[in-house]
């Protein structure tokens, strides 16, 4: 068997002389670009969700330490919670 089912599909054609070797070969070389497309495409997005968490991370810290100069209960608890639970999101699809 192959990679994907679709070279899998592409391959029984073959094998039934629905297609060429030379179609079959093409085909399989077009699933594979899309596929390391793809995989380049995880990647970048890995890479800005870590950035992102990195980002929230030290927001998290920032406004935590501006909190400490207020009364409990200021606006700044509400973006506190919000941050914080950001954070966790990010931390658990890590």
């Amino acid at each position: 068997m192959s990679n994907t089912p679709r070279m899998d599909a592409i391959f029984l054609k073959y094998a039934r002389k629905e297609i060429t070797a030379t179609q079959t070969r093409e085909e399989c070389d077009k699933i594979e670009r899309e596929l390391a497309e793809a995989r380049a495409e995880i990647e970048r997005k890995d890479k800005l969700i870590e950035q992102m968490r990195v980002a929230l991370a030290w927001l998290y810290q920032w406004t935590k330490n501006e909190i400490e100069h207020f009364d409990a209960n200021t606006p700044d608890d509400e973006i506190i919670k919000d941050v914080e639970a950001a954070l966790s999101a990010a931390e658990m699809g890590k």
